[in-house]
């Protein structure tokens, strides 16, 4: 279980608590507090009582970021997973994601992205390719949206534990599907 509200904010770190006997509520470890800076935590438990985390990094650019911890021991290095460009200007990014594993012990990761100031170059790129959302020039230069909408969904997955990550592709879906018929 996850505690906390938006990360490492004046020195408040998320805590992660879990159950002290499997399928039961009525007693939990004290909390302990996650690694610092990050923000919007997806936390996923594995057969394995591998835990993996997927949060933003705080602080430009933003990544999105990965983390695991295997029983008893500390958290690993952070390994990012997306770097959002940045070039000409100041991004302040959210990223809307969640992280899934499937019967085989695949992790899924599905996200999408909202990088909220950007430069001339990129209003207009995202105009043209939106034409409905609105935008409005910021008086310290750049832009931001006034109506944000998901775009662009994207899905990355590992066959390996958190190892290592790729784009998913139609083939893994249909390969879990196949792999689970009787």
């Amino acid at each position: 279980m996850v505690l906390g509200a938006h990360g490492s904010r004046q020195g408040q770190h998320f805590k992660y608590t879990r159950s002290v006997h499997p399928n039961s509520t009525a007693e939990f470890t004290d909390p302990e507090p996650f690694p610092s800076g990050y923000t919007y935590p997806a936390l996923l438990c594995d057969r394995n009582d591998k835990l993996h985390l997927v949060a933003r990094a705080h602080g430009i650019p933003y990544k999105l970021v990965y983390l695991s911890r295997e029983p008893g021991q500390p958290w690993g290095a952070q390994r990012d997973l997306i770097v959002p460009y940045t070039e000409g200007a100041a991004f302040y990014a959210i990223w809307y994601h969640k992280l899934n594993m499937d019967r085989r012990g695949r992790l899924f990761l599905n996200y999408w992205y909202y990088g909220l100031i950007g430069c001339e170059e990129q209003a207009a790129a995202r105009r043209a390719k939106w034409p409905d959302d609105k935008f409005r020039a910021l008086p310290e230069g750049g832009w931001e949206y006034e109506e944000m909408h998901p775009h662009d969904p994207a899905m990355l997955m590992s066959d390996d534990g958190g190892e290592t990550w790729r784009l998913a592709l139609t083939e893994d879906f249909v390969a879990g599907v196949a792999s689970q018929t009787p």
